[in-house]
């Protein structure tokens, strides 16, 4: 899961006795204490459920222990253990290449990247291209809800007749930056004559 997410986890106690039980959780980790409700009475040949919630600022391995008690006189305990990983993004490709067919007169071309988000809650991210504008992504921010993906339109750009190299660096919110390799190859013009000779035969003067 991703650091500053939420995920909960069902936590149930069945009271086979003939009288009401009453039973109080005692939760010592910051990490936990979205959980609840911390106490309830569960009525003869009923369940009792409890939510234990998990929330964490900082990726860590966490493992931590919660104590129930029963009519504040029996004390159990049980272990809880998550993985709060940085935020993160899945990049189709790392490196895009950018090449103008044979045919083209256009001034740019532009090359897809898919981002999709296989964690457990929204990635927003932001790009940092150079200020030389040869590779601009669109769109140059945005969110990611998880489970989803979102299309990046790059577009190249070329200054001159020589090829470009650069990379743009990809910026999570409360995750890990990557980065995008962009290369863009200009292929050299050249212009060629079908006539070699124009003969516009006789013209009068001053016509």
């Amino acid at each position: 899961m991703f650091v500053k997410s939420t995920t909960t986890k069902g936590f149930t106690v069945r009271n086979d006795l003939r009288q009401c039980i009453y039973i109080r959780l005692v939760i010592e980790h910051s990490e936990l204490e979205k959980s609840g409700p911390i106490s309830q009475v569960i009525e003869p040949g009923h369940e009792g459920g409890f939510d234990i919630v998990f929330n964490s600022v900082k990726a860590q391995n966490f493992k931590g222990v919660v104590t129930y008690f029963i009519n504040d006189v029996h004390s159990f305990k049980f272990l809880v253990s998550a993985q709060a990983d940085p935020v993160n993004l899945d990049l189709e490709k790392n490196v895009l290449k950018f090449n103008f067919s044979e045919e083209s007169t256009d001034m740019n071309v532009s090359e897809n990247l898919m981002l999709t988000n296989y964690g457990n809650d929204k990635a927003t991210f932001h790009w940092q291209p150079s200020g030389s504008n040869v590779f601009i992504p669109h769109p140059l921010e945005g969110t990611i809800q998880a489970g989803k993906s979102m299309l990046v339109k790059f577009t190249f750009t070329p200054p001159g007749p020589k090829p470009e190299d650069e990379i743009i660096p990809l910026k999570i919110d409360d995750g890990v930056t990557l980065n995008v390799k962009c290369q863009g190859f200009v292929a050299e013009s050249r212009c060629l004559f079908q006539e070699k000779f124009l003969d516009f035969g006789a013209v009068p003067v001053g016509i």
